[in-house]
């Protein structure tokens, strides 16, 4: 099944379609938590109320207490570059409405940048279902996606083997043989398909998200530790690992850590295709090399 959610295009696919129904009723269910939770676009999420008062404290659900543990672990696992407290720098750099309407209108550059604050700096109470975030707004796009898709992968995995792709995140669960995953930093670069029989791969690009700000290009990927747009070595990254959620953030983070990257991924034991500014493709950690054609 392909769909459309979160601006994103996805895919479905079960092997035993006896479960279809199950599959796609389970990929939205944790959809519309999403929207509820942590959607920041609708005026009726918890998200929107609390970025509305961001000095106030919050009650909030447990589907968000699941949304915020997941941007949590990415915030870790990346080493804080991959954070969703860099909402205020993104918006700044012009990313306030759909990216096709950004794209086509441009952005001014702003006058001045900052480092995000550290997500650490949000405090949740979870006896009490209650958040302080101290003045900082959020936003859980860097992780909701591959959060989402694990969790399909994980639910429907307990049935029949399961795909899951939302926009580019892809989870796998209860597989007996491997599925074929490609990636791609656009419909014209694609790369070799690679195997996965766990986990999940992601891909983080500054190709496609990307738009004229001032006299420069701008794109979504900013850095927590300027608050300005990361000025990397890659322009794609993507990286298999134990779970979405994981191989999002450090592709996310790779982009930032630049050439420090490959050190940083092949020693958490994952592998990874890095893309560089001319083109050319490096890969690590086990991945598929690839031979120019």
């Amino acid at each position: 099944m392909r769909f459309t959610t979160w601006g994103v295009s996805g895919t479905l696919v079960v092997d035993n379609e006896n479960y279809a129904t199950l599959a796609e009723e389970t990929l939205w269910r944790w959809v519309a938590a999403g929207d509820r939770a942590v959607n920041r676009f609708l005026p009726t999420s918890e998200l929107s109320a609390i970025n509305a008062n961001p000095q106030g404290t919050h009650e909030v659900s447990e589907e968000f207490i699941a949304f915020f543990d997941a941007a949590r672990e990415s915030y870790d696992v990346s080493e804080g570059l991959c954070t969703p407290t860099v909402l205020d720098a993104l918006e700044a750099w012009g990313y306030d409405a759909d990216i096709d309407d950004v794209q086509r209108e441009g952005r001014s550059a702003p006058l001045t940048v900052s480092p995000a604050v550290s997500f650490l700096s949000v405090a949740l109470d979870r006896t009490a279902r209650r958040l302080s975030p101290h003045g900082v707004r959020l936003d859980f796009g860097a992780s909701a996606k591959a959060f989402v898709a694990d969790q399909v992968a994980r639910e429907v995995g307990r049935h029949t083997p399961v795909l899951v792709e939302l926009g580019g995140d892809v989870a796998v669960g209860g597989a007996v043989r491997p599925w074929s995953v490609g990636v791609a930093e656009d419909a014209e670069h694609i790369g070799v398909p690679i195997g996965i029989t766990s986990g999940g791969v992601a891909t983080s690009s500054t190709m496609v998200r990307h738009w004229t700000a001032g006299t420069g290009r701008a794109h979504h990927i900013i850095d927590p530790r300027t608050g300005a747009p990361g000025n990397s070595s890659w322009r794609t990254v993507s990286v298999a690992a134990e779970s979405c959620l994981t191989a999002n953030a450090l592709s996310t983070a790779s982009l930032l850590w630049g050439e420090d990257a490959l050190y940083y991924v092949t020693q958490a034991g994952w592998a990874a295709r890095f893309v560089d500014h001319d083109g050319k493709v490096l890969c690590v950690g086990g991945w598929p090399q690839e031979v120019a054609s």
